[in-house]
């Protein structure tokens, strides 16, 4: 069986709060369990004396090829360039599963070895708001990622109106697209009980608690978030907030909350472990999102298999989730009132499981595909 070659620019050596990083982390336990030959990770490197967090099978090597040290050179663009330097030095059979279009330059000009891309987002997402340093090149994508569509054998994008928008831009190859949503780790992200999560963290059992997760950076919009959260408080007096996550716009964000007199209701503002990810979901009561756009949110797809409600800014697949029968409202515009009133809409209600959704999104049923795709073609299918 050829070699598995798994590339981004990320380090798998802690575990993080959503985003990439988790998928491929939760990706790369499960391939490491059920793919049948060598697993080879291409990746950043991390802090001196750091070791891979969890990843210890005989099969699989992590190979940092490029360091994660502030830079004026963004991050992925000296990974790009540490790739192509790369790529030749280790031969033999093996296919490609890579995470970005732009690192596809890599191999544009190789016929081998066969590639499988995973687009996380969408192009028609560029004009939306987000802190990527590379806004001047957003005019370039389209043909960037035309190359990477041709030179790819199976492409996997995150949601239906994401593969809508390439079929349709792109209907030559609209037969390589295929939807594929974020997994959640079940035996993780389950229902846990409310007031025993918060006796765990040590919160208030009688408290409404709102929930932050992820970076706090302008594409998840972090301002309308606190409006919003400000909408809840006006109306419930014991509304409280968990901020789960850092980014440039946290003292902004915090600096918003004490503008308008809420900030006492903060229970926290930090980064936490996937781990104890599932205790903070199970001791809300909803989790609000207000993202400009998304791709397929692994914190929603956690948060609604430990039972949690989630209020969201319609993004990336959460239709597909609603259609579940899960606890989500899908906000149609940015409005802070309409989110606060959603929110408010959850105050007093049991959670209970979503065994349909949990399957459709178990790490068994959604990385067994991509581990089929992969197999067929590094088999020529």
């Amino acid at each position: 069986m050829p070699t598995l070659q798994l590339e981004y620019s990320w380090t798998p050596y802690a575990e993080s709060v959503g985003g990439i990083d988790s998928v491929l982390n939760c990706f790369l336990g499960y391939a490491e369990r059920h793919w049948p030959g060598r697993i080879e990770v291409k990746s950043l490197g991390g802090a001196e004396g750091e070791s891979p967090a969890g990843h210890c099978a005989a099969r699989t090597a992590i190979r940092p090829i490029c360091g994660r040290k502030r830079s004026l050179v963004p991050v992925n663009l000296r990974f790009l360039v540490s790739l192509w330097r790369d790529k030749t030095v280790r031969g033999g059979e093996r296919v490609l599963f890579l995470q970005r279009s732009d690192h596809v330059l890599a191999y544009l000009g190789d016929d081998a070895p066969p590639l499988v891309l995973y687009i996380h987002g969408s192009a028609e997402h560029l004009h939306l708001p987000s802190e990527s340093k590379l806004r001047w090149l957003r005019a370039f994508v389209p043909l960037l990622e035309e190359g990477a569509i041709r030179r790819a054998r199976h492409i996997f994008v995150c949601s239906e109106r994401g593969r809508r928008y390439y079929a349709r831009l792109y209907p030559r190859y609209a037969g390589r697209f295929e939807v594929l949503p974020s997994a959640v780790n079940g035996s993780r992200f389950r229902l846990l009980g409310t007031q025993a999560a918060r006796r765990e963290l040590g919160l208030d059992e009688d408290a409404f608690l709102v929930l932050f997760v992820g970076r706090i950076e302008e594409v998840k919009d972090p301002l309308l978030w606190a409006s919003a959260f400000a909408g809840v408080c006006a109306r419930l007096p014991d509304a409280r907030a968990a901020i789960l996550g850092t980014g440039a716009l946290a003292p902004q964000m915090l600096g918003w909350l004490e503008k308008h007199g809420i900030s006492q209701r903060l229970l926290c503002c930090k980064s936490v472990p996937e781990a104890d990810l599932a205790l903070w979901y199970n001791a809300a009561d909803a989790l609000l999102v207000t993202s400009h756009f998304e791709g397929s949110p692994k914190v929603v797809v956690e948060a609604l298999a430990c039972g949690t409600p989630v209020v969201a800014t319609d993004v990336g697949d959460l239709p597909e989730m609603l259609a579940c029968g899960v606890p989500l409202t899908i906000s149609a515009g940015r409005d802070a009132r309409a989110l606060a009133e959603a929110v408010l809409k959850y105050a007093g209600t049991q959670k209970k499981d979503c065994p349909e959704f949990v399957r459709s999104h178990a790490c068994a049923t959604v990385y067994r595909r991509v581990l089929e795709v992969l197999k067929a073609v590094a088999e020529g299918g």
